[in-house]
């Protein structure tokens, strides 16, 4: 019994940690951080990245091997 015990202690406090966690990711994704990763995301996907990052990428595509 004391190792069933156990097993749900870790169980509740693995609850808790995992709910800390996700507020702590809702207040980053809320704050300045989170927005300003949000919008170099968004960027990037529209390949509104910066020259070096748009080089980069052309180089990458330049070193592929052709399909």
């Amino acid at each position: 019994m004391a190792i069933f015990e156990r097993i749900e202690q870790e169980l509740a406090k693995a609850e808790v940690e995992k709910q800390d966690a996700k507020k702590e990711l809702q207040e980053f994704n809320k704050g300045e951080d989170g927005q300003w990763l949000a919008e170099l995301k968004r960027k990037l996907r529209k390949e509104e990245g910066t020259e070096a990052q748009q080089a980069s990428e052309k180089l990458r595509d330049m070193a592929a091997p052709p399909t």
